[in-house]
């Protein structure tokens, strides 16, 4: 499936005008509903495994929510079956670092290529993350070893609880920390949203760490004076979503709610649904809608972080003057090509 999209309307021979929150909202619910049928398919391929986790292990869900804790009578499931549910769990961890690169990068450079008005095929996308998976693991790596450097500091203050006399200094010392250190890690994490387009549209050089570092770099100069802007950006799209999981999944469990009850009581009232302990296929079918609203969801946050990332560098760095020219100069020039030029930081 390709997407030849355009933002912008040319205007005095200008292909590539500067965006706003309007444009980057609009313009990726257009790339997103041309590609709605192609990203929903890749996603759920994706989600297949988390969900049959979530099918297998239903029943331990299903049981801690109908059982009353303060009574102690219930009887646990055995043993055996927390030890699959942590086996089966260290596999999805494994699974989920293996296919994230795919979740973030793919929407980004299809959206990148539809803006440019090249084919954004979903194969192509996936390819191309394929061919960088080591550089992509290792910017994120990178980014994370920055992450986990912060939490280290709490981390050091609470080992000075064990020195006589220190205990409670230790303990509100770490504790404060914590929660500056918690700011300063949101900070950073909405400084790299531009970050999977970044990775999808620069061409550093160097080393495996270079080029992780490299683009870091970029995404902390594109963002440098933009937090503010990025964070709006994001707060908006996140309310979409939000309302988007909403308005498409809300409805679906409250019709499994009555449905499941009416099967059970043969009746719907709000006394009945006060006590009512859900059957196991409720539960799961509610955890797989859950599912089915996040794959919903996912793919636009990212198309959103690619329009913003040439967002900020035709403000920043006149991206779009120089795409403009190399365009007026020869229609045949790639724009991609001018865009990956000089992405070495």
């Amino acid at each position: 499936m390709e997407t030849r999209y355009t933002i912008h309307d040319p205007i005095k021979g200008e292909r590539y005008q500067r965006l706003d929150l309007g444009k980057i909202i609009a313009g990726s619910f257009n790339i997103y509903k041309q590609n709605f049928g192609a990203l929903m398919f890749f996603y759920i391929l994706l989600e297949l495994p988390m969900v049959a986790l979530l099918l297998r292990y239903t029943y331990l869900i299903n049981w801690a929510q109908s059982i009353t804790w303060g009574s102690g009578e219930y009887t646990p499931p055995p043993i055996d079956d927390y030890t699959g549910l942590i086996i089966w769990g260290a596999g999805m961890l494994v699974y989920s670092v293996l296919v994230f690169p795919y979740m973030l990068i793919v929407p980004a450079r299809m959206a990148g290529l539809a803006l440019m008005g090249k084919p954004a095929r979903i194969g192509e996308c996936i390819a191309f993350v394929s061919r960088n998976w080591w550089v992509i693991q290792g910017t994120y790596a990178l980014f994370g070893a920055i992450l986990i450097s912060l939490y280290l500091l709490p981390a050091m203050l609470m080992m000075l609880v064990v020195i006589p006399g220190m205990e409670y200094g230790s303990m509100v010392s770490a504790g404060i920390m914590l929660i500056f250190v918690s700011l300063a890690a949101m900070y950073l994490i909405i400084r790299i949203v531009p970050l999977p387009a970044i990775i999808a549209f620069d061409r550093p050089q160097g080393t495996t760490y270079a080029r992780a570092k490299s683009r870091l770099v970029h995404t902390f100069r594109l963002t440098r004076y933009s937090f503010g802007y990025v964070l709006g950006v994001m707060v908006v799209t996140w309310i979409l979503m939000s309302l988007a999981r909403y308005a498409l999944i809300t409805p679906m469990e409250w019709l499994l709610t009555i449905i499941g009850l009416w099967a059970e009581k043969g009746e719907i009232s709000f006394l009945s649904l006060s006590f009512w302990k859900p059957p196991i296929w409720i539960t799961a079918a509610e955890l797989s809608l859950r599912v089915l609203g996040t794959v919903i969801a996912m793919p636009f946050e990212y198309i959103v972080a690619g329009l913003l990332y040439f967002d900020l560098r035709f403000k920043q760095e006149g991206l779009d003057m120089e795409l403009n020219l190399a365009k007026a100069a020869d229609p045949s020039t790639d724009d991609e090509a001018v865009a990956n030029a000089n992405t070495t930081y």
